[in-house]
């Protein structure tokens, strides 16, 4: 029944009948009016009105740019603030696309809002994977010394030479990195693959999807010299290393693609190379553990380091994203404890609950001036999880933790419950902390109908839900905890929901051409009203 009077009637009437504060101007005219273009978004917000966007669209797409100098006074970066962007696989900072994005914002007068430092998705995790406890551990490179050999062959390696290159492979006594024993290469003629002379070892077991460092001592009689080391069974990743003339430790952090796999060593060029001390670690209970106090040096780094960089630049951060589960409102973790795969880590699996506290304690150090929010997804649809958030927030600040505010994403779609969203804003209102739309949208093609094209109808309905959701915001949010309203991408072309989900929707308030849809005059009107 909601559905179908969405549809055909549009949410203009469906307010007037439902809205309590709406019931008094049933007998007005239409107050927001399509045809409303006077000024822009951040004339009229009061607070600061944000939007959601990327650097390379920022920088590529001048209809892009000039829609978000226009209408917008304050910025999130979609992803480039994040730990999976920032952080290598080896765990260095690469602050190259974050330094360049918070230079072009500062340049157009634009505030930032700081996106996102404790998230359960989008962190490296080749690097947190690689946080092991100590002691615990076996090599599951068997012979890493090379001290086993049977004639001229070492043990539980594979050697050849063949497709065109000419060399050998020959057990080193006389200057070995450690123990008696260790491996030459000389490659006369490389041949015309980089395996055509290579080095195997026995396959071994991995968890899949871990991370795992692969370390070993080498060294070449030419500087420079190179080779490539290979992690291999259906699956492939390489790594190209460089030696010294001296012996030196090399290490790679890989991720195990699969169950089983072998460690390779190939030899595309001429040149002489030995090895010794080859390891890759793995629990010795064959799971997969991780020291939990490397995981907070991590996190804590983490906040530091970005807090710190950006310091009077970002003077607000989303310190702790997404930390409840959908339907229970419990802390998010693992749902299968020691297993992991692409870029989801949960820190509550290894710091407990605590993380959160952690979390803000840390980034209240790094800056004390900064505002720090707590930013979640779905607060005016599942009620388990406001509620959670309620007594998270109450806990943290009983707790003497230095929390500022909420962002309340509003990811929402035109089946959304009215009332559902009202009586969101009015729990996260009650705790007396900043309240923030934080990543607003509307789907208008909830049902995922495919060659989904919107009838005015429904455009009209999308335009009335923006309206209603900044109304209530307005309304329902004193304005001493109002800390402002972001949307999230500035058109339809490049909304997430399309890129990144692969939905065919509309969810935006400028079209494709960044043309001003009906959803843009319904956000306007509510800013313009405040109700």
């Amino acid at each position: 029944m909601f559905k179908r009077s969405i549809a055909a009637l549009g949410l203009s009437a469906f307010l007037i009948a439902t809205c309590t504060s709406c019931k008094k101007k049933a007998d007005k005219p239409d107050e927001y009016a399509t045809t409303d273009t006077t000024g822009t978004l951040k004339a009229f917000a009061g607070e600061p009105v944000g939007v959601g966007i990327r650097l390379d669209l920022l920088k590529s797409d001048t209809a892009y740019a000039g829609i978000v100098k226009t209408h917008f006074n304050s910025v999130t970066f979609e992803n480039e603030f994040k730990h999976g962007v920032i952080v290598t696989n080896e765990g260095a900072y690469d602050y190259t696309k974050a330094d360049e994005f918070v230079n072009m914002a500062q340049a157009q007068g634009l505030s930032i809002h700081g996106h996102t430092l404790v998230d359960f998705k989008s962190s490296n995790t080749t690097y947190l994977r690689s946080l092991t406890s100590p002691g615990t551990e076996v090599n599951v490179v068997v012979n890493p010394g090379f001290e086993a050999t049977t004639g001229a062959n070492f043990s539980n390696w594979i050697t050849q030479v063949g497709g065109g290159a000419v060399g050998s492979f020959e057990i080193e006594t006389a200057n070995p990195y450690q123990g008696s024993k260790a491996m030459k290469v000389n490659v006369t003629t490389a041949g015309p693959q980089q395996f055509s002379m290579q080095a195997y070892s026995d396959f071994f077991g991995l968890s899949q999807g871990y991370s795992y460092t692969l370390s070993f001592y080498a060294r070449a009689n030419v500087h420079g010299s190179r080779f490539k080391a290979v992690i291999q069974n259906t699956t492939y990743q390489e790594r190209t290393f460089f030696l010294t003339t001296a012996w030196e430790k090399y290490t790679w952090t890989f991720t195990a693609g699969e169950p089983t796999l072998s460690l390779k060593f190939h030899f595309p060029v001429e040149g002489v190379f030995y090895f010794d001390n080859v390891s890759i670690p793995r629990p010795a209970s064959g799971g997969f553990s991780l020291d939990p106090v490397k995981v907070d040096t991590a996190m804590k780094q983490f906040i530091t380091r970005m807090i710190s960089r950006y310091k009077n630049k970002v003077m607000a951060w989303d310190v702790v994203n997404e930390p409840l589960e959908e339907g229970t409102g419990a802390i998010r973790t693992n749902p299968v404890p020691g297993t992991s795969t692409g870029d989801k880590f949960y820190f509550a699996e290894f710091l407990g609950r605590d993380y959160i506290a952690k979390a803000f304690n840390y980034a209240h150090e790094a800056d004390p001036n900064a505002q720090l929010y707590i930013n979640e997804d779905k607060l005016e649809s599942d009620g388990a999880k406001l509620d959670s958030m309620v007594k998270l927030v109450n806990s943290l600040k009983a707790a003497g933790v230095p929390i500022h505010g909420i962002g309340v994403q509003m990811h929402i779609t035109i089946k959304n419950d009215l009332a559902a969203i009202e009586r969101a804003f009015t729990k996260l209102a009650a705790t007396g902390l900043k309240i923030r739309i934080s990543e607003m949208d509307v789907r208008i093609n909830p049902w995922n109908t495919t060659g989904f094209t919107p009838s005015n109808d429904q455009l009209i309905a999308q335009r009335d839900y923006y309206r209603f959701a900044i109304g209530a915001y307005y309304r329902l949010v004193p304005p001493s905890q109002r800390a402002g309203i972001t949307l999230w991408d500035p058109n339809d072309k490049y909304s997430w929901i399309v890129l990144n989900q692969g939905k065919e929707d509309f969810p935006n308030i400028f079209d494709v051409n960044y043309r001003k849809k009906p959803a843009y005059y319904g956000a306007l009107v509510a800013m313009k009203k405040k109700n």
